[in-house]
Order: structure tokens, then sequence, then C-alpha cells
């Protein structure tokens, strides 16, 4: 879906960088660059009257003649030209990076796979967690059986070693679950994010398509997911069991839960507001997205912080 005589444009300079994800890139370049441009064309333009009065127009308006005839009116008169009001286009001051920042800003996290970064500490995080767990169940069982045969001041002090070290390995493994959470919910953000971003560039698309081709002015609702739910589902998620090692199948039960809820509308009867209404789609999915990242932060500050503060290992 893209403007008369023209192309998608998927390799646009503005876009390079842009995560594939992003499916609209190459229809959103080819729009705006000829939205950008009438003088390429002779289709829709911003006309700019007399007064200063602009009006949208397809294809460039004559300006009319109101001149006193000096030959009367059986007299030929010399054909002059036709003259033309001026014209600029119909989204002026908008730059075509404004379009694609967003989803550079959402692209180059690798979330995909095993061997992703994220993946792999997300991994080591579940596997201490699981193997400390097995661990200190080892541990404990075989301090009971010296217990059994210690006595006096050597059983005492065998009972608060084996009660810190548990201690101890709790408050880590909590924390181990927490951080592995974080990950998860950060992986979900983004992917979320994406998602949602993605569904407004493409309903930007089609209102285009819609009102250049078929002249409708229709409001495309733009749906946007609802980040703050992954926080639960990606802790619940880490909680599970071992089988929660998995990233993909973590990722994909944290989208899951996710919710699409009604975001803004790209629509009106000129171009420049479904333009504006794009950008105040993308300035909430961005929004959203630093909230919650900044949320991230937080509690990675307060982890640690718990780490600091745990108990020590007896020496």
């Amino acid at each position: 879906m893209a403007p008369p005589d023209r192309s998608p444009d998927p390799y646009h300079s503005a876009a390079t960088g842009v995560d594939s994800e992003f499916g609209h890139v190459g229809e959103i370049a080819a729009w705006v660059e000829w939205l950008l441009h009438p003088e390429e064309h002779h289709y829709d333009r911003m006309i700019i009257l007399g007064d200063g009065t602009k009006v949208e127009s397809r294809g460039n308006l004559p300006i009319k003649d109101n001149s006193i005839d000096p030959n009367g009116p059986l007299v030929p008169d010399p054909v002059k030209p036709t003259e033309y009001y001026p014209f600029e286009s119909v989204i002026e001051g908008c730059y075509i990076e404004q379009f694609f920042d967003p989803a550079l800003a959402l692209s180059g996290q690798h979330l995909d796979g095993e061997y992703c970064d994220l993946s792999k500490v997300f991994k080591g995080l579940c596997d201490t967690s699981w193997k400390n767990d097995d661990w200190i169940g080892k541990l404990s069982g075989q301090f009971e059986d010296l217990r059994q045969v210690w006595e006096g001041s050597a059983g005492l002090r065998a009972g608060e070693f084996l009660g810190a070290i548990d201690d101890f390995m709790k408050d880590f493994n909590r924390i181990a679950v927490e951080l592995a959470a974080v990950l998860l919910e950060y992986g979900g953000v983004i992917d979320a994010a994406r998602k949602s971003l993605n569904n407004a560039m493409g309903k930007l698309v089609d209102a285009f398509h819609r009102k250049f081709y078929a002249n409708e002015n229709p409001l495309e609702k733009v749906l946007i997911k609802a980040l703050v739910a992954i926080s639960g589902a990606a802790l619940t998620y880490v909680s599970g069991g071992t089988a929660a090692a998995a990233w993909a199948a973590g990722m994909t039960a944290v989208i899951d839960k996710t919710l699409d809820s009604g975001g803004p509308e790209i629509g009106g009867t000129t171009w420049r507001k479904l333009v504006d209404d794009y950008f105040v789609a993308q300035a909430e999915i961005l929004r959203l997205v630093r909230a919650e990242i900044d949320r991230l932060n937080d509690d990675l500050t307060r982890l640690a912080g718990r780490l600091v503060d745990m108990p020590k290992l007896p020496g």
C-alpha cells in the first residue's frame, strides 16, 4: 500500500537500524516522502491562498483572473499562462526521522534465542536458585546426620552454623529469582512495546491508504499492550520450577498475560491530523516503556541493596 507511482522503501536511510519486526517501514517511508515533496507529483498538497489561508487540495489550484478585459468581450485576448497559488507539503514542518525514531529506540535489543545475553544471564540465575535449593537440602540432611553423634557445644555450634547457612542461601535464592524476573520483565516490556508500535505503524499506513484511495476518514484505534501486567506474570513464571529456566517459553508466557488496551485513534479529515495522531500514539507507547524501565531500575537498586545487607556466612 504505497502512494501513486511509488513503491515501498524498506531501506530508507531514516530507518537504518530498525528491526525487521516492524513490518511497515517501507510503506511509511514511501508515503511520508510523497507527502513531504508535492513538487515531485501532481497530487495532494497544501495550497496557500492570497490571504494566507491554507487548504488541502489534490493538485494545483489556479488563480482566477479577475482583471478587466482591455479589448472587450468581442476581441480575442492574447493567451496568458495560467497562474497557480503557491503550495507546500500537507505535513510541512515534519521530517521523516520522526516516524522512525521510536522504532529505532526499540530496536537492537536481542531477545530471541537461548544464546542472547539476557537469556544466558536469566538461565544462570534460575540454575543458581534451583541448584542452591538442592544443595541446601543435601547439606541440611548431612548436618542433621552429624548432629546425632555430636554432643554438647559441638552439636550446638553445628546447629548455629547450619542455621546461618540456611538463612544465607534462602535469601540468596529469593534474590536470584527476583533478578531473573526483572530480566524477563525487561524483555517482555520491550517485546510488548514493539508489538504496540508496530500496530500503530500499521494503522497509520491503513489510514493513509484509505484517505487517498477511498477518500475515507476512518478512525483507526491503536492497541497498546498493558505493560504493567508483565511484572506479576514474570515473577510467577520464574517461581514455577526448574522448567521455567527456558527463556523463550518465559517470554511467551509473560506476553500472553498482557492485554491490548484501547490507545489513541488515528484519523481525521486532513493528512496532518493523521500524522499528529500517530505521533501521539508513539509518545504514549514510549511514555509507558520509560515508566516500566524506570521501575525495573528501581527494582535492581533495591535487590542490590538486599545483596549487600544479606546475613554473612560463618567465618
